[in-house]
C-alpha cells in the first residue's frame, strides 16, 4: 500500500460504514471509542517484488469417521452400478459384436489379406472396351467424366451384370425384360 497510517499507541482507526471491511481515517481510543483526530499518513515504500515461488503443500486433512462411511457407501454404490451396467451392456455388444462387426472385420481382412498371383494383372484387360475414362476431382467428390458414350465394363464382372430380377436368365433370352 502506498501510504500507510501512523496510529499512536492506545488508539485504532474507526471503521466505514458505507464499506464492508473498510477504515475510515479518523482515530479512536482504544476501551472509550472516544474521537481524537485523523490520523497522519507517510508514504510507505513498496517492498522489492519477489519473483520467487514457494509453495509448501499443507497435509491433507484427515477424514471423520461419518466421511469414510459415506465414502466407503459411495465405493460400493459405483461397484454395484458398474456391474448392473456391464450385465446390461454385455449381450447387446455380444449380439453386435457376432452379428455386425465381426463379419465385417473378417470379410474386410480376408480381402486386405488375399495373396495375389503373380500372373495375375488387374490392370491389363480389366476393361471390355479400349476407351479410358478421365477422373476429375471436385468439391464433391470424384466425378468420372467418359471420353465416349459407352460404357465400359470389367470382363470378368460382364457375364452376370444383365440377369433379369426375377427369371434369372440374360435380358433378351426370354427372361421378361422391360
Amino acid at each position: 500500500m502506498p501510504y500507510e497510517p501512523i496510529i499512536p499507541k492506545g488508539h485504532h482507526l474507526g471503521t466505514s460504514h458505507e464499506v464492508d471491511g473498510a477504515v475510515k481515517g479518523h482515530i479512536f481510543e482504544d476501551g472509550t471509542n472516544a474521537l481524537k483526530g485523523h490520523a497522519d499518513w507517510v508514504w510507505g515504500d513498496d517492498p522489492e517484488p519477489s519473483y520467487s515461488y514457494s509453495y509448501t503443500q499443507e497435509p491433507p486433512r484427515q477424514l471423520t469417521e461419518e466421511e469414510r462411511r459415506a465414502a466407503a457407501e459411495l465405493a460400493a454404490f459405483l461397484v454395484v452400478l458398474t456391474i448392473d451396467g456391464v450385465k446390461w451392456a454385455a449381450p447387446r455388444i455380444a449380439w453386435w459384436w457376432k452379428g455386425t462387426a465381426s463379419p465385417g472385420i473378417k470379410s474386410t481382412w480376408r480381402k486386405v489379406t488375399i495373396l495375389r498371383k503373380p500372373g495375375k494383372d488387374l490392370a491389363a484387360g480389366a476393361s471390355s472396351s479400349s476407351s479410358t475414362g478421365r477422373f476429375a476431382a471436385s468439391s464433391t467428390g470424384v466425378e468420372i467424366a467418359v471420353a465416349e458414350s459407352e460404357i465400359t465394363i470389367l470382363r470378368s464382372a460382364a457375364p452376370g451384370c444383365f440377369r433379369d430380377t426375377v427369371g434369372g436368365e440374360p435380358a433378351g433370352q426370354g427372361g421378361g425384360g422391360w
